[in-house]
């Protein structure tokens, strides 16, 4: 009896350290809070070659209770156009990554996402953000993520397309060229004059580059409508069956030599490129190097000769509606917007932000 009352005081004495040892276990305050189990988290496809975003993701990261996490694609491992067929086939059906970063060609069709709405409308955190000033980017740029009143996406960079000659080949062939109001007529008359003979010819370009620089004439993508039944597009199409027989397809070019293999020999008066610190600096190069020159930049020839920089952005990025963190995504886009990481662009391409000046 005395061993068995001994065992109930040792056990009295034990459960009673353990109350004093541990005084809070049963109390309220120490129930986790639910938030705090379960992580907020954003994801992201991000390209293997893409630091910049990285980058900006690990800065997000050390200072938001929102976590991104990316699923880094490699590109050499999967094709192109699986990746493009998979992504477009998951954010249409509601599903896919929460921010969308991507290559405007990663897209069969950009309009047709944007016309499901599946992305959600930024001007709803851009309007009532004092911090955001819009004139700080090129705004005709940043405009194209707008459609019908809603921005549906934010161009990160852009690229004008232009075409390039040297002014020893202009200076040779007596040719001025005023770009702010030269159309399609002025390059027929320079055809004419200097460009009539076999294996001599007047530019590398085609179709799909002059619509390029010129659809904003005869579509209104925020109206969905194209007008191409019109006197203006009819003259398009009759000057460039003009200029074909002096067009030369670049399909035929060989590498290394490319263009210059033409423009050393005076056939070849200019050829189609972009303005973008990495290809400028490309074209300058070279025609420095073979030409022995300096390099002449022009835009494309306008249709009625008032002539503009068409921009064409490259990359964009969007929130999808899917997303439970808009918020904190369109501060991630913010990020990607300024300064430091437009910088981080690698001189591929033009950015939205006015402040960074790429160096050429």
């Amino acid at each position: 009896m005395k061993i068995y009352n001994s065992i109930i005081k040792i056990l009295i004495i034990i459960s009673l350290l353990i109350l004093i040892i541990f005084p809070g276990c049963t109390s309220n305050n120490d129930i986790p809070d639910p938030e705090t189990i379960t992580p907020k988290i954003i994801n992201m496809y991000v390209r293997y070659y893409d630091t910049r975003t990285l980058s900006a993701i690990k800065e997000f990261n050390s200072a938001s209770k929102v976590q991104i996490h990316t699923s880094v694609i490699n590109t050499d491992e999967i094709s192109t156009s699986e990746y493009k067929n998979k992504l477009t086939t998951s954010i249409l059906a509601g599903e896919g990554p929460d921010i969308i970063l991507d290559l405007v060609s990663s897209f069969p069709s950009l309009n047709k996402i944007v016309e499901n709405k599946v992305f959600c409308d930024l001007d709803q955190y851009v309007n009532k953000d004092a911090h955001f000033n819009l004139s700080d980017y090129y705004n005709k740029v940043l405009d194209c993520g707008i459609t019908n009143g809603q921005r549906y996406y934010i161009p990160l960079n852009f690229r004008i397309p232009i075409l390039w000659s040297s002014k020893s080949l202009t200076d040779k062939n007596n040719i001025i060229i005023d770009e702010s109001k030269w159309t399609f007529k002025d390059l027929i008359k320079i055809q004419s004059e200097h460009f009539q003979t076999a294996e001599k010819y007047l530019i590398v370009t085609d179709f799909n580059s002059i619509m390029e620089t010129s659809w904003n004439d005869f579509i209104n993508i925020s109206q969905e409508k194209a007008n191409f039944d019109n006197k203006n597009f009819i003259q398009l199409l009759e000057d460039y069956k003009t200029l074909s027989p002096s067009i030369l397809n670049y399909h035929t070019l060989k590498v290394p030599e490319l263009f210059f293999e033409y423009m050393k020999k005076d056939s070849l008066l200019l050829a189609f490129g972009d303005i973008f610190p990495e290809s400028v600096w490309v074209d300058s190069t070279a025609v420095n190097k073979i030409l022995n020159s300096e390099v002449q930049l022009f835009l494309y020839p306008g249709i009625d000769g008032d002539n503009q920089p068409a921009g064409l952005v490259e990359e964009f990025v969007a929130v999808n509606n899917s997303c439970k963190y808009k918020a904190e995504a369109y501060n991630f886009i913010k990020l990607l917007l300024s300064e430091k990481f437009q910088a981080l662009n690698g001189n591929l391409w033009l950015p939205v932000n006015k402040k960074h000046i790429p160096q050429f």
